[in-house]
């Protein structure tokens, strides 16, 4: 699984992306690059990393949670705000209430995104899942599509939970089901 740290701007050691606080270590909207350090060769890359703090309602309870970003809040993505304009994101840690801050990833290749299908093809479409802070790859009761999600390997059900998908500033697509 990889192991995304800060590196720019670098200001000590890298720290990872994962980690939470109820203190806040960053200006909240920061974008930072992070670079994953997993050992081995299945390195991701880079990747763009926003800071946030928990919403009131619906933050995100684990890593790989489908978050809107609001101002700089992360709720969690789903049927009760599928028509709402907001920039998404993957949890990169448990943002879980209004005064834990943490990161949301938006741009690179992600290998802990969570998705309701098991079965998912190579480019398949992504959906805001019914499930609260889940990804699909089917249109289901929300109908909103996502754009700047692309899933570059395929999955089968007898696989991890945790997709890899590669995030490019994903959004809903408001009214498309693409």
């Amino acid at each position: 699984m990889s192991n995304f740290k800060i590196v720019e701007p670098s200001i000590g050691a890298p720290s990872p992306v994962s980690l939470t606080a109820t203190t806040q270590l960053w200006p909240l909207g920061f974008v930072a690059k992070a670079a994953d350090h997993a050992s081995g060769s299945a390195r991701l890359g880079d990747g763009l990393f926003q800071y946030c703090v928990g919403a009131t309602a619906g933050a995100p309870q684990s890593i790989g949670q489908l978050v809107q970003i609001r101002g700089n809040s992360a709720a969690l993505a789903g049927t009760a705000n599928r028509l709402s304009n907001f920039a998404l994101g993957l949890a990169a840690g448990a943002i879980s209430a209004t005064n834990v801050y943490g990161w949301v990833q938006i741009k690179g290749l992600a290998d802990y995104g969570r998705c309701s299908n098991h079965d998912i093809a190579v480019g398949a479409s992504a959906f805001v899942a019914s499930t609260t802070g889940l990804i699909a790859t089917t249109q289901g009761a929300t109908a909103a599509g996502i754009n700047g999600i692309h899933f570059p390997v395929s999955v089968t059900s007898t696989q991890s939970l945790s997709v890899t998908m590669e995030l490019n500033f994903p959004a809903i697509n408001i009214g498309s089901a693409l």
